[in-house]
């Protein structure tokens, strides 16, 4: 709104929406990571624990259906 009036704040808005998206998608890295890391080691385990056969790896379709069981609402 200022930019209206004041053209240089125009640059610091964009500036400051820069930060601020690089800075979001910075913060949501590690627990991406961590998220992963967990379904690697546990994928099997949960598989198992709400019924399901997992013999090897989680592989895509046996996470697709660990994703069905557990999913509320949909």
């Amino acid at each position: 709104m200022l930019a209206a009036w004041w053209w240089p704040a125009a640059l610091i808005a964009a500036g400051t929406f820069l930060a601020g998206w690089r800075r979001g998608r910075a913060a949501t890295d590690a627990p991406a990571e961590l998220v992963e890391a967990g379904v690697d080691l546990y994928g099997r385990k949960l598989a198992t624990a709400v019924g399901l056969p997992s013999p090897g790896p989680l592989t895509r379709p046996a996470g697709e259906a660990v994703t069905r069981v557990l999913r509320k609402g949909t």
